[in-house]
């Protein structure tokens, strides 16, 4: 059972939910940018939350499936389509053996999640199969994938779906229960990010915490997995008393000597000194890792329970889809008002 890479796209990589426990030692955590999209893409073909996916970047790949198996494809709008067909994000498909998905160009968002049933069969690195380019390991040989990659899939799960009874089309089927559009993320040039306080937010004296939150940052092009650069009015902090080196979260917002703030993200270094001003909230880290060059970002400061509420929140609800798939999958015909209803 194998998927061809017959284009690789700008960047499609192996990611799953991160290598966890190992920062200590200087390892990165790596891992998906957007995990929400990521879980969902694997809830929609059964697969566990934490499954490894496909993460295409920008301008997509072009696979080629050796098999009959299920997929989704969920996050941003890279413009699937299969035989001409387009094919719908956040929706689970089946695909036919010598079946060819393209990606058409990018039309929302900037990354795109392609979960295969069963998931891809490579080895894990220090429990994750998350690609860390930098130092060659995990993922396909510790590097994006290539032309002419073959990537070997685990077997699917099968389930009692009766396919024969869903949309046919020449080269793919698709499921008759659809995700309710309130749960779907939107995704916009212009994003309002909440933020909790970071350790060291009282370094910002004077007018620099009502700057940080009245500008208005745009991501600079230097951006990538590690971190986003933003360009807007330089913040100043009290250099005398730079804290000392500590562990780096995903979504912290440090600040360097030039005064513009980095956003660390899913291949950020494992520690750092510059002082952080503030730290994403869990819940609004896929809406930014969809985010690209040139969109602007407006930030809102939000108390901590309150950003833990909205991830829980977030939890349980692809906790309830993955409840209702698991228990009905059997029958199709259940499960669209099952997973509609809020």
């Amino acid at each position: 059972m194998t998927i061809d890479i017959l284009k690789p796209g700008m960047l499609s990589t192996i990611q799953d939910l991160g290598r966890d426990g190992h920062q200590q030692y200087g390892i990165l955590a790596n891992g998906v940018m957007d995990q929400y999209s990521a879980r969902m893409a694997n809830i929609l073909v059964g697969n566990t939350q934490d499954e490894a996916v496909i993460e295409c970047t920008l301008i997509g790949p072009t696979l080629k499936f050796n098999q009959d198996t299920t997929i989704a494809i969920t996050g941003g709008s890279l413009g699937a389509i299969i035989s001409s067909y387009p094919l719908p994000n956040w929706h689970t498909i089946h695909v036919k053996k010598d079946a060819i998905i393209e990606f058409k160009g990018c039309r929302s968002g900037c990354r795109t999640y392609v979960a295969i049933a069963g998931g891809i069969d490579i080895p894990e690195v220090l429990g994750s199969k998350s690609t860390y380019i930098r130092a060659k390991i995990g993922g396909f040989h510790g590097r994006p994938l290539q032309k002419n990659d073959q990537l070997c899939l685990k077997p699917e799960k099968r389930h009692n779906v009766s396919w024969e009874s869903l949309q046919s089309r020449p080269h793919h089927t698709l499921a008759s229960w659809n995700i309710d559009q309130a749960i779907i993320p939107h995704y916009d040039a212009s994003l309002k990010i909440r933020v909790i306080a970071g350790a060291q937010y009282d370094f910002f004296f004077g007018d620099n915490q009502t700057t940080f939150f009245s500008n208005i940052y745009n991501i600079s092009n230097q951006s990538d997995r590690m971190g986003y650069i933003l360009s807007g009015i330089p913040l100043s902090y009290d250099k005398e008393s730079n804290p000392i080196s500590e562990a780096i979260t995903f979504g912290a917002i440090q600040v360097p000597p030039n005064g513009q703030p980095i956003i660390l993200m899913a291949d950020r270094q494992s520690v750092g000194g510059y002082p952080k001003i503030v730290n994403v909230i869990s819940a609004d880290l896929p809406l930014l890792a969809q985010a690209k060059s040139g969109d602007s970002i407006k930030f809102q400061l939000i108390e901590i329970r309150k950003a833990q509420s909205l991830y829980i929140t977030q939890i349980k609800e692809l906790n309830r889809i993955e409840s209702v798939l698991k228990s009905y999958f059997t029958d199709d015909s259940r499960i669209s008002a099952l997973i509609s209803d809020r």
